[in-house]
């Protein structure tokens, strides 16, 4: 019975792995910024890529200069039920309240100390992002019965989103807040409602110049990293 089933196995034809994708080989990946295609502007590799299939390009591309991948990242964690408009509106909503704060700083300073003022909500944003990304990570190993949190060096996409997660937790958290001179009771004294956005420009301007509760929570995020750093070893055993 066994010599049977053995032979009917090996009569049975093997059956080819498929390949795991809807494009066939001869398409090429497309450019996906402005700046390879003008690299490869009036070359031989420009005419061939002209002529060649390419794949459809992702949703997220774009060759708009008004767009920028890493903001693009941060509507997208604002955003609320995966409610694109949603998100959009925040970050527009919080760019004008981030340009208000700024132009208040600029006509309060002193001529010569206004050039020092950046006003572009884009590059404070973008700033404050790079000013609250990590250099280290902890990651929990089990060794034996005991978890370790062993400090690990973390990816650029990794810094990214933890940078723009703490921005995003310390803007929900400064809602129910007042803003520093700002009275809670004005306006016939009604309680004026304080919305994210005003948390999220306060906190970008905040960590921007290096201040702020996503700073100190980069701070603390450090502190705790070091001192860990002494199960660094257990890494290798993960």
């Amino acid at each position: 019975m066994l010599s049977l089933v053995s032979r009917h196995v090996a009569s049975t034809p093997r059956m080819s792995l498929a390949r795991m994708s809807m494009w066939s080989t001869k398409f090429e990946e497309p450019l996906t910024s402005k700046q390879e295609i003008d690299s490869i502007r009036n070359t031989p590799e420009y005419e061939r890529k002209v002529n060649v299939p390419i794949k459809a390009a992702l949703k997220t591309a774009t060759c708009s200069m008004f767009k920028d991948p890493l903001l693009t990242r941060f509507i997208n964690m604002v955003q609320e039920h995966s409610n694109g408009m949603k998100g959009e509106t925040i970050l527009l909503e919080t760019c004008r309240r981030i340009k208000e704060i700024q132009l208040e700083k600029f006509y309060k300073a002193s001529p010569e100390k206004r050039d020092d003022i950046e006003r572009n909500p884009t590059v404070i944003m973008k700033g404050a992002i790079e000013n609250c990304r990590p250099v280290m990570q902890l990651e929990k190993v089990k060794v034996g019965s005991v978890n370790y949190q062993v400090p690990t060096p973390i990816s650029e996409s990794r810094s990214y989103f933890e940078s723009m997660r703490w921005i995003h937790q310390t803007g929900r958290w400064d809602r129910d807040t007042h803003a520093p001179g700002k009275n809670m009771n004005a306006h016939k004294k009604i309680k004026p409602r304080i919305t994210i956005a005003d948390g999220l420009a306060k906190e970008c301007v905040d960590a921007f110049y290096h201040q702020g509760k996503a700073i100190n929570t980069m701070y603390e995020h450090h502190k705790s990293c070091e001192q860990n750093r002494a199960y660094a070893h257990y890494r290798r055993t993960k």
